[in-house]
């Protein structure tokens, strides 16, 4: 599978992006410098200050071995030279400071020079993990933690924090740590902000949960600014959430963040259960903003969610964000059966890979599901098992699925649905336009509906208001198959080809059997989506119809509508909806469909290069 130019795996990321900090903001603290590099413990005054010792000046509020502060004692400011401190004091895994993991009770600041020139690490054969906050409100600045080793079921390779601790990271690397248990990297039980920080080729070994770069535990809260979250991978059975797992009732949030190369699971035949969730896995609620999600995978023979797989019946919001590139059995980009609701807006979802079925989005048991604003584009789905499946961009059982101001073009099934299939349940279309996708790609596996297919006999509703379905195909060999189905027309629609489907509520508002129109798919502007920190960004492309469609200004004269019948004012790329075209009148009018003619600059005319004739 292709990855991003750049995206390779490695520990460290460049030093210009993790570089020195300024000290935190704190008032009346005791200063503690470092002095040595060694693993120092020592209870009798001596000449050297090792960073064990000063952790536990902190802890007490009194000088221990070589240390001594300056200030008053109330939130301790560590300051740890550039240099590699390698724990070697090897012992039991206890709270108190003095062997294998640095534990911290009180309320502190680690500051490093650099992530490229601070290192804390694990010696040679070394068991245990790096840093232990056990309580307090902890911050840690400009250094790598790495080589980190917890066994026996254990969790937390690199760092872990306990219910009622606040920790931040500022400008941190957690790498190529490992754990027997969950949390290859970082076992989160408080409250853990993440800013400018990476998380990075860590592993879990016989996970009984996953997390292989973060596990964020029951009643935890979890917040990553500006992260990368790189090469992480959980093993053991179930393993979920390659980068993140993220668990009932914990909360996540992710802005500007790209997590890339992660991997849940392996193709082992002894794993028996399910290894979901490639990027993230989230059985909490869980907010993902302007970032990207790609070349993650989740390899076991009943994987789901190759870049988020969600569950546990949470919330979960996407918006400006780009998943891409992942890969897994069911659901490529992104799959939802949490039983609670899914919403992704101003987003592209593009580009990746279901081995059987639901290439881009798959929603199961799901109440509700909303996608506006956003492109699925490019995404496949493979029926290699033989078992059927298809929706090469969205497969949906929901409860209820609304699309709004959204385009489905590209995608491929080898069975049903390649662009959209629904299995149970009902959908609203608000201007859709679906073009350009191919059931039955492979011409092999059979299957119909290249733009959308609705099951028979499951008493889905399937509304479609103010959109379009052209160029669709079949067997990719130029047989045009817009739908096939049952569905309720609302008024105001396009359907260039309708022989497969059945129609019903169709006025002299709907255009049927016309040739839409349409320009091929492109950058017609809009916002740049997903993680500034990821090696590429992507606008959303959308189809933008030529100066002599039937979609201008052939929608809704009252104006076109969203789910709560409130009038839109933009289109899908945030350009103003209501745009006289070029016809006889003057009246401002939206189209059929995702984009607005004349919100922006209009491709030639024609342009049919797609087969839209």
């Amino acid at each position: 599978m292709g990855q991003y130019n750049g995206f390779f795996r490695v520990l460290l990321i460049a030093p210009a992006l993790l570089g020195a900090g300024a000290w935190p903001e704190a008032a009346q603290a005791a200063l503690i410098n470092v002095t040595t590099t060694a693993d120092e413990y020592d209870s009798t005054p001596n000449a050297t200050c090792s960073l064990r010792e000063a952790i536990r000046t902190a802890n007490d509020n009194a000088d221990f071995g070589g240390c001594t502060h300056t200030g008053p004692f109330n939130i301790e400011n560590i300051f740890i030279p550039a240099g590699t401190y390698v724990l070697t004091r090897a012992g039991i895994d206890e709270d108190l400071n003095a062997t294998a993991d640095l534990d911290v009770t009180s309320s502190l600041n680690l500051n490093g020079n650099s992530a490229a020139t601070t290192t804390i690490q694990g010696g040679t054969g070394y068991s245990g993990r790096i840093l232990h906050v056990l309580s307090g409100t902890v911050t840690v600045q400009n250094m790598t933690i790495r080589d980190g080793n917890v066994p026996n079921g254990r969790a937390g390779g690199g760092v872990r924090t306990e219910p009622g601790s606040t920790t931040t990271m500022f400008n941190v690397v957690v790498g190529l740590n490992t754990a027997d248990g969950n949390a290859g990297g970082i076992l989160n039980r408080g409250t853990m902000t993440l800013n400018s920080c990476a998380v990075t080729n860590n592993q879990t070994l016989n996970a009984v949960g996953g997390g292989g770069g973060i596990f964020n535990s029951p009643g935890a809260s979890l917040t990553i600014n500006d992260g990368r979250i790189l090469n992480n991978e959980t093993l053991g059975d179930p393993s979920h959430g390659g980068g993140i797992h993220n668990d009932a009732g914990a909360t996540l949030e992710l802005d500007n963040t790209t997590i890339d190369g992660n991997i849940a699971g392996d193709p082992g035949v002894l794993n028996t259960r399910d290894a979901d969730g490639g990027g993230i896995y989230s059985l909490g609620n869980t907010t993902i903003d302007r970032s990207t999600i790609g070349n993650n995978r989740a390899l076991r023979p009943t994987s789901s969610g190759g870049g988020i797989g969600l569950a546990g019946g949470a919330i979960t919001r996407i918006d400006r964000s780009l998943v891409t590139l992942n890969e897994v059995r069911v659901g490529g980009g992104i799959s939802d059966q949490s039983g609670g609701s899914l919403i992704v807006e101003n987003s592209a979802i593009t580009d990746n890979l279901a081995e059987a079925s639901c290439g881009g989005i798959a929603v199961f048991v799901v109440d509700q599901a909303i996608v506006r604003n956003s492109t699925i584009s490019g995404n496949s789905a493979e029926d290699s098992f033989g078992s059927g499946g298809g929706g090469g961009g969205i497969c949906s059982s929901a409860q209820m699925l609304i699309l709004e101001n959204t385009t489905i073009s590209n995608n491929s099934a080898n069975d049903h649905g390649g662009g959209m299939k629904i299995n149970f349940g009902d959908a609203l279309l608000l201007n859709v336009t679906i073009a350009n996708n191919t059931s039955n790609a492979d011409g092999i596996s059979g299957g119909s509906g290249g733009g959308l297919f609705v099951v028979s006999g499951n008493n889905s509703t399937v509304a479609l208001r103010n959109s379009v379905l052209a160029g669709n195909l079949e067997n990719n060999v130029g047989d045009h198959d817009d739908c096939d189905g049952v569905m309720l027309l609302q008024g105001h629609n396009l359907i260039q080809n309708t022989s497969g489907c059945t129609l019903v509520g169709s006025d002299s508002t709907d255009k049927l059997g016309v040739l839409s129109g349409l320009g091929t798919l492109a950058d017609n502007g809009g916002p740049t989506i997903g993680a500034s920190n990821a090696t590429i960004t992507a606008t959303m492309p959308t189809h933008l119809p030529v100066a002599s469609s039937p979609l201008i200004d052939a929608a809704n004269p009252q104006g076109c509508t969203d789910a709560n019948a409130a009038v839109l004012a933009t289109d899908q790329r945030g350009l103003p909806r209501h745009v006289d075209g070029p016809d006889p009148d003057s009246t401002a009018t939206c189209d059929i469909g995702a984009t607005e003619f004349g919100a922006s600059a209009p491709l030639p005319d024609p342009v049919f290069a797609n087969g839209f004739e």
